[in-house]
């Protein structure tokens, strides 16, 4: 997996999962295995991130200094894509 499209689904998905994970332990504290999966999705998503800005650049602003250089203003934005060069 290493174009755009497929790397900013995987991380909506990731994403998505952690965030119902989030809710079910706000009322769930204790669950161990909800908090393990919580961690191996976080996990994972870490990894598609930074491969995400490897090879397209930074995803968000706070990773937007690299080395010397700010490229968080580098074209096309993370949520930007050419629609008729991508399968949805």
């Amino acid at each position: 997996m290493n174009d755009r499209y497929s790397l900013m689904c995987k991380l909506s998905e990731l994403g998505l999962s952690m965030f119902d994970l989030h809710l079910y332990l706000n009322t769930h504290p204790n669950d161990m295995n909800a908090i393990t999966m919580y961690n191996q999705y976080k996990h994972k998503y870490m990894e598609v991130m930074e491969e995400y800005e490897r090879e397209f650049g930074p995803l968000t602003a706070m990773n937007g200094a690299v080395g010397d250089t700010w490229k968080w203003i580098k074209d096309p934005w993370p949520w930007e894509y050419d629609a008729s060069s991508e399968v949805m």
